[in-house]
């Protein structure tokens, strides 16, 4: 069974012992630059467990093999699911996912409800460590105009979460996909096809970045120019989802102009502790997962 894994994913230097209980992150090329299998493997060691979080680069096109092959494998406990498979994932899963993921229509966590069980489960973490991280640095943040620059995978996520505690009325998604109009009508947030937003910055006290720009092969990219910043007022908190580098060339911009910047990089931790628990359910305490995982 674990040879029918290893011949369909694309990271080929990978091995899977016979009767070895695992774990995975699963997505396009999770080997090169996910911060999850460090996480979980470090929280194992801690714990004693004898499980291991594996990368899995998955193509596409054989996604869903992978998928049925990891369900009937109980050997396999569940994992993570990256970019860019979040929403595939969620639609294999079909009724198998939790109401705030129905909600997001992405997941980003893979688990069984039990030993022994026949299904994997799904859920998503992204919003719930977003809000929680965020709440926590910026406590004199009780409501204001947000806008959320993009709305992929983790922006549904984060978009859910954040209208819930902020009012949706007061957010605003940005983005050049017509289909997150109906997200926005459906939580209450207004939404702006990107190129209309112009220079019209100045009623937003938080930007939060849920796009790619300024992240692997956009690092020197950044979602806002030079001249859209003349327009914000004065300290606009940016939070920027993204957690590598530390601070994209959005961030740095921000912080030189005198505003209040925080990267992804506790919303990453949070997550990846959250998705932990729902796999190691034996595990309860969340602030004891994410210390052994800060270790």
């Amino acid at each position: 069974m674990n040879n029918k894994i290893l011949k369909l994913i694309e990271n080929k230097n990978l091995f899977i012992k016979d009767n070895q209980i695992f774990t995975a992150i699963i997505g396009s090329n999770p080997s090169k630059n996910a911060r999850s299998p460090i996480l979980w493997n470090k929280a194992f060691n801690k714990f004693n467990k004898e499980c291991k979080m594996l990368p899995l680069d998955i193509n596409e096109k054989k996604l869903t093999s992978l998928l049925d092959q990891l369900n009937i494998n109980q050997n396999f406990l569940g994992g993570s699911v990256t970019i860019p498979h979040k929403t595939l994932v969620a639609q294999w899963l079909n009724e198998n996912i939790s109401s705030e993921a129905k909600k997001i229509g992405t997941v980003n966590c893979l688990y069984r409800s039990g030993t022994g069980s026949n299904s994997l489960l799904g859920t998503n973490t992204d919003g719930e460590a977003a809000i929680s991280t965020f709440s926590k640095k910026f406590k004199d943040f009780k409501s204001g105009n947000i806008l959320q620059l993009g709305c992929g995978g983790a922006g549904k996520a984060v978009v859910t979460f954040f209208s819930k505690k902020f009012e949706g009325r007061n957010l605003t998604i940005l983005s050049r996909n017509d289909d997150d109009k109906l997200l926005a009508t459906k939580l209450n947030c207004n939404w702006i096809f990107w190129d209309d937003i112009g220079d019209n910055l100045e009623k937003f006290n938080l930007i939060i970045n849920c796009t790619s720009l300024g992240f692997d092969v956009n690092d020197k990219k950044m979602p806002l120019s030079t001249k859209q910043f003349e327009n914000l007022k004065k300290n606009t908190i940016f939070f920027d989802i993204i957690y590598n580098p530390k601070q994209t060339l959005l961030l740095e911009y921000a912080s030189k102009l005198g505003h209040r910047i925080f990267n992804g990089l506790n919303m990453n931790l949070e997550q990846a502790a959250l998705a932990f628990r729902y796999v190691n359910t034996e595990y309860k305490n969340l602030n004891l997962i994410i210390e052994a995982m800060n270790e």
